[in-house]
């Protein structure tokens, strides 16, 4: 007895200790799960805005090139000409206008607004908007004062200012103008307004809180998206890392915006031909918004199965406190029968350890042990993708295949959390379909017409439709829940094995009167099955979806139900490539014609 006593004391140490391990690995699961889902949403985060600020960069620099072109053709032509004769404010303007309208020809989307030509003394000469023109001082703009200052022939790209004239916020690619001797002759500008790039944007979708802005290398404005007023009075060049990002020349950061004094995820390209800096940034809490949602689902399953587990430890543990009861009870007469006694002990023993093993196995099963693999490759995975980002040779394409290989393991994941459940729902529909049940007279057309009804969500979202073609005025005395979930079972089979995700498809159901009494079949034009897996396909446990949630029960409760609970026959006839088609036939004397 005393043995026995400290069996049981074993018993509920290894009890206790089983629970505390499952809830351990309960939570790790679920900590290791979140952990990868948050990095895994700020690496897609990151690669997104870096995307969008190489096309922004791209988008800069080809129409930068565009209004380059315009201003070194203007050049030659006037250079070519100095020796002739010098240029009228006429002939400027008409050479302004020329040049331009091959820009505009070319079907540039962001056009120049205007030509300009500033003389050697600062003042306007000529323009390519009006003629003639008012002869203002322009002395003090920065790229006047740059190109006669330096004697470089190099294009000059100016920061955002407010157009004298028309008070449009603009900036300016220029060049200097000198004669044989190279003496300064004036300066050739070549103006772009900001609101061409804001019209440009207007149609794009941006994500909520996303900005795209354009500064030079030294940090002063150029574009910026959504609008923000004085933003060209602007200078940032101490409050962003501009030398670490002109370093790299493209990358990611997560810095307080010097803008809005928000934390924002940033993606940055520098100009590869002009100095300029693109970057596009997202608020950070935005970043992470859905992942705040799934770490809250993700928290309630836990719970959720921090309470099955507690209620399980509850019922096993006042199980083996009746025992222990039930025991003691018969402690006197066991011990006037040591025969007995010993084969009782025995009994009791088995009996125990056979209801502990079928309520734990429920939990520790296959799938604790497929998350557990899954989780366990994703780090691997991880692991290797850092290694790779470490040495500076990541790729988009490892990138990407990682990305797919952790939405697929976190499927992978919560999916076997719901495995074990289902198996258990499947076995119990078998038993319950092969009880005793009153069978009923069903009109075969509005019965499948609301059966098909009720499968359509299923099909919400992909590319495969469902057809129903059904003989009308036919009767059938039949068992609607049994024959119900074999049609759903096939049509389900069909959506789940016969097509790939992308793919576009038709699954018909159809009924009609035969010779041996009703037809019903399931058919569709998907890859169709192999002889190999046609031999096996109703095997239990079989599936060609191991590892991504399939059961390998499906079709053979459907061939129990047709069999044994309705009394039919079913079979199937398929190729490979040609689509597959499952036959359920009823017998004649369970149906009736109108």
């Amino acid at each position: 007895m005393k043995q026995l006593r400290s069996r049981f004391r074993r018993l509920r140490c290894w009890l206790v200790a089983s629970v505390l391990a499952l809830a351990s690995l309960l939570a790790v699961l679920a900590s290791g799960f979140l952990w990868f889902d948050h990095t895994r949403s700020a690496q897609e985060a990151s690669a997104r805005l870096l995307a969008d600020a190489l096309a922004f960069s791209e988008y800069v620099t080809a129409t930068l090139q565009a209004s380059n072109v315009v201003l070194e053709m203007t050049r030659r032509d006037i250079e070519r000409s100095a020796d002739n004769q010098a240029f009228s404010e006429a002939a400027l303007h008409e050479l302004f206008q020329r040049n331009l309208s091959i820009v505009s020809a070319s079907g540039t989307e962001v056009l120049p607004n205007s030509l300009v030509f500033v003389d050697a003394s600062g003042h306007l000469f000529a323009n390519s908007l009006t003629l003639p023109i008012e002869r203002r001082d322009l002395s003090d703009l920065e790229y006047f004062k740059h190109h006669r200052a330096q004697s470089s022939a190099a294009t000059w790209l100016s920061p955002l200012y407010v157009s004298h004239s028309t008070g449009l916020k603009i900036f300016v690619l220029s060049q200097r103008l000198q004669d044989h001797q190279g003496a300064f002759q004036g300066v050739l500008a070549i103006t772009l307004r900001a609101r061409y790039f804001e019209e440009y944007f207007k149609p794009l979708r941006l994500v909520p809180g996303q900005t795209i802005t354009l500064l030079r290398t030294d940090g002063k404005p150029l574009f910026r998206y959504p609008a923000m007023e004085g933003f060209e009075n602007t200078d940032v060049r101490h409050e962003l890392s501009l030398r670490s990002m002109l370093s790299t020349g493209r990358g990611n950061d997560v810095r307080t915006s010097p803008y809005d004094g928000k934390l924002r995820r940033i993606g940055y390209v520098t100009g590869s031909q002009y100095p300029t800096l693109a970057m596009v940034s997202q608020l950070e809490s935005d970043v992470f918004h859905d992942w705040r949602q799934r770490a809250w689902m993700m928290a309630g399953f836990m719970f959720g199965g921090l309470g099955a587990l507690g209620l399980l430890f509850w019922f096993a543990w006042a199980q083996i406190g009746q025992v222990e009861l039930a025991i003691d009870e018969r402690r006197k007469a066991l011990e006037e029968l040591s025969v007995t006694e010993s084969q009782l002990l025995q009994a009791e023993k088995l009996a125990l350890l056979g209801r502990s093993v079928a309520v734990f196995a429920h939990d520790i099963g296959g799938p604790i042990g497929n998350a557990k693999v899954t989780i366990t490759t994703l780090m691997d995975r991880a692991a290797t993708l850092r290694k790779e980002l470490n040495a500076g040779a990541l790729r988009k394409s490892q990138l990407d295949d990682f990305v797919a290989t952790a939405t697929d393991a976190g499927d992978l994941v919560f999916g076997n959390l719901n495995r074990a459940a289902n198996l258990l729902d499947d076995f119990k529909q078998t038993a319950m379909d092969q009880a005793t049940s009153q069978p009923r007279l069903i009109e075969l057309a509005p019965w499948l017409e609301q059966l098909a009804h009720s499968l359509s969500p299923q099909f919400v979202g992909t590319r495969i439709r469902l057809q129903l073609q059904a003989e009308p005025g036919l009767w059938l005395e039949t068992l609607p829940g049994p024959l119900g979930q074999v049609i759903s079972n096939l049509v389900n089979n069909a959506r789940l094995h016969a097509f790939d995700e992308t793919c576009e498809g038709v699954i018909r159901l159809e009924a009609a009167a035969s010779a041996e009494g009703i037809r019903l079949s399931v058919s569709d034009d998907g890859k169709g099955m192999s002889e190999a897996v046609q031999a096996r396909i109703f095997e239990p446990f079989f599936t060609t979806r191991a590892g991504s949630g399939g059961t390998g029960l499906g079709l053979h409760i459907v061939q129990t139900l047709v069999e044994q609970t309705l009394g039919g026959k079913l079979s199937v006839d398929s190729q490979p490539g040609a689509g597959s088609r499952f036959i359920v036939s009823l017998p004649s004397g369970k149906s009736v014609s109108a």
